[in-house]
């Protein structure tokens, strides 16, 4: 269920960056030829052929830059800088191709293309890093966790994800050194069993990741 959401989200997220780089381009090119019209006008065809490039090449090279990869502890900041670095390999890309495969492009339009894709990109992922956050709050798109040990530095790590429930973890159970402490509640959490117990609990309980502390 969850693997199938997470692909699900991953192709929202491509088709939001093909509209929001489309919609970019579109903007520079009237920006570029209206705001500034000392310059022949490219042909539809070189346009076209240009924006086709982009809408092939910068997706590509935000996936190999992990930007369809979850990672819910990236912060907002790290979301925009990965943004920022994936737009201007993307840029260099797409001038490298298109002064292969045709004539130049108006270097100043693809300035303000990559000028308006960080922006808009960087836009809908914060809006989109926003929505899910309060989405997970309130018990949606969830991850499970069995903490490995139930100390102090265990402990620390139910309180962490606690107070971080926009992340999406859920400590469902702790394992300890200590068989005494086998059914008995730490921080509101379950102890599941003992170290060596794991291939166990991990066979009864639907866990997502396990945390060693």
């Amino acid at each position: 269920m969850f693997t199938r959401f997470q692909r699900f989200y991953n192709s929202i997220k491509v088709v939001a960056d093909v509209v929001g780089i489309a919609a970019a381009f579109a903007l520079a090119y009237v920006t570029r030829f209206s705001v500034f019209p000392w310059d022949s006008i490219p042909s539809p065809d070189d346009t076209l052929a240009t924006l086709g490039l982009a809408l092939v090449i910068f997706p590509l090279v935000f996936k190999q830059s992990n930007l369809y990869t979850t990672n819910r502890l990236r912060s907002h900041v790290g979301e925009v800088f990965e943004v920022f670095k994936a737009t201007v390999l993307g840029t260099l890309v797409l001038v490298a191709v298109s002064y292969f495969v045709r004539e130049r492009y108006s270097r100043g339009t693809l300035a303000l293309f990559s000028a308006y894709t960080f922006v808009v990109i960087a836009f809908v992922r914060l809006i989109s890093r926003a929505i899910f956050n309060e989405l997970r709050r309130r018990g949606f798109n969830v991850k499970t966790i069995l903490v490995v040990g139930a100390g102090s530095l265990g402990q620390r790590v139910v309180d962490t994800i606690h107070a971080h429930r926009e992340l999406g973890f859920k400590v469902v159970g702790l394992l300890s050194r200590h068989p005494a402490k086998v059914g008995t509640i730490v921080h509101g959490i379950p102890v599941l069993g003992v170290f060596r117990a794991i291939d166990a609990v991990l066979d009864e309980t639907r866990v997502d990741q396990v945390v060693l502390a």
